[in-house]
């Protein structure tokens, strides 16, 4: 009975992890070529709060979403247009980046330390994406870097900065919680 329901508890996760990840990308702010949106604050936060299964397979489930249903930034992309599209290299580090967040974050509790989590994932976010722009989108490296890095930068890193806190206040009140057991 209690495989049951941790079964049911994960699957329950994913399916909010993933469904946070289409509401994150529907919040757009058009402030460069490519949308900023809060879609990577919530691949992040699949990570750091679900842990390396819930946030890789959260996200690998919202891009098997993606192959069927428009879910992402863009609401006219999805299946093979989608991930033929320039920023596909972004999308397709999206489970690789939960899992790093999510294993990486059981080693420590500490503020500082827990920000260079999502700040090490989230540079990982940005090569995978500059490498898509270039391969896929047959962009120069120059204009990829601009457009896959120096202008969503400054956003990418504050996106770090909120989900490090949101992790952090949520780890050390389920400890606390868990102390009065």
């Amino acid at each position: 009975m209690k495989n049951r329901s941790n079964l049911a508890q994960t699957i329950i996760l994913i399916l909010i992890f993933c469904f946070l990840s289409f509401v994150g990308a529907k919040l757009i702010v058009k402030v460069a070529e490519v949308p900023f949106t809060l879609q990577s604050l919530f691949v992040l936060l699949s990570g750091l709060l679900g842990g390396p299964v819930i946030g890789f397979f959260s996200q690998l489930l919202y891009l098997c979403l993606g192959w069927f249903f428009p879910v992402f930034s863009s609401d006219t992309k999805f299946g093979v247009e989608a991930f033929t599209a320039p920023s596909a290299g972004f999308l397709l580090a999206f489970p690789f980046v939960a899992f790093i967040c999510g294993m990486w974050n059981s080693f420590t509790h500490r503020f500082y330390r827990l920000f260079l989590i999502p700040l090490t994932a989230h540079t990982f976010l940005f090569i995978c994406g500059i490498t898509g722009l270039i391969y896929i989108g047959n962009l120069s490296f120059d204009k990829s870097f601009k457009i896959g890095f120096l202008d969503l930068a400054l956003f990418g890193y504050l996106k770090c900065l909120m989900a490090t806190m949101i992790a952090y206040l949520f780890n050390n009140r389920i400890k606390g919680e868990l102390k009065g057991l």
